[in-house]
């Protein structure tokens, strides 16, 4: 791989991984919605190109090279009224990866890699392996598969490598402000309360550091169609993970949340990545543990705002 397009350039994802890729010596045409937040971010890294386009947008843009050997496609939209169960808002998403594939297929990439995710298995006891069948049980799971199937039939049509990984729970810079890791890292630094459920399931977190370099490898080794699940491969209880935040990040009080909410109707307890086929396939392993990761988050949550506490 000399040369890739990026999409969702300023999430969490599309951030770490256009740093892994230029810290390998590769060139990069990052793609944006326009008016982003984060193109400071992005252009600091100093990427080949940066491009401003929204989703629906991504088959008609005219990059400055002739070819390129692999798109990443991380933009996801959620901009719609409760994108979790808004079936309507998450097929057109579908529609957006692939116009990202004609996108790719235009400028000769020989493969094309996109983000599934856990949701697509819906709840299950043991570990996601790449053959654990789907059984989405949200417009965001239906929407993932049905973008899974229509994505790998159409990549070969066109004789491209079709990489779909399956995401588990990634946390790190950039993430966004509501998800777990970020509130309770939020709250422990501000001394602010916060409800939690008991924390009995056994969930399993990956720094996105991690996430970036597992796409990585499998963009460059990866079998064509195979669903590598993504995670750290060493799930613990939600409940270690938070007082593991609360030490790191100096807020002990936030334990005392833990209880006071109830757990959500169709409440995943169970989520681990069985990573021996990745490993096997490409190389990867994870290198940073959980409480590195936060402790760089942290770092960053102070650096984005001067009113937490030092």
């Amino acid at each position: 791989m000399k040369r890739a397009i990026v999409t969702g350039a300023t999430s969490l994802i599309g951030i770490a991984l256009i740093q892994k890729l230029l810290e390998e010596g590769r060139e990069v045409y990052a793609i944006t919605r326009p008016g982003s937040t984060r193109k400071k971010d992005v252009l600091k890294l100093k990427p080949t190109a940066f491009i401003e386009a929204e989703l629906d947008e991504l088959d008609r843009i005219e990059l400055l090279s002739d070819s390129c050997e692999v798109l990443f496609h991380i933009g996801w939209s959620s901009d719609f009224p409760e994108p979790r169960f808004n079936l309507q808002g998450q097929l057109q998403n579908v529609t957006y990866a692939e116009k990202a594939l004609d996108l790719a297929h235009r400028y000769g990439c020989g493969s094309f890699l996109s983000i599934g995710s856990q949701a697509e298995c819906g709840r299950i006891d043991g570990c996601i392996t790449p053959d654990t069948p789907s059984h989405p049980e949200n417009a965001y799971a239906i929407a993932k598969t049905v973008a899974s199937a229509k994505l790998q039939s159409k990549c070969e049509t066109f004789g491209m490598r079709f990489c779909w990984p399956r995401l588990l729970s990634t946390y790190g810079p950039y993430d966004r402000a509501h998800t777990l890791v970020m509130q309770c890292t939020r709250a422990s630094l501000t001394g602010q309360a916060i409800e939690l459920t008991s924390g009995e399931q056994i969930w399993d977190y990956i720094y996105v550091g991690d996430v970036a370099h597992a796409i990585y490898c499998i963009a460059e080794q990866g079998k064509h169609g195979k669903k590598y699940p993504i995670g750290s491969g060493c799930a613990r209880s939600l409940r270690s993970y938070i007082k593991e935040i609360a030490e790191v990040a100096g807020g002990m009080h936030i334990l005392e949340g833990l209880g006071k909410r109830p757990y959500a109707d169709g409440q995943v307890m169970n989520l681990l990545a069985d990573l021996s086929e990745l490993t096997s396939d490409t190389g990867f392993s994870c290198k940073t543990d959980f409480r590195t990761g936060i402790q760089k988050t942290v770092r960053y949550m102070k650096e984005q705002d001067s009113e937490l506490r030092l």
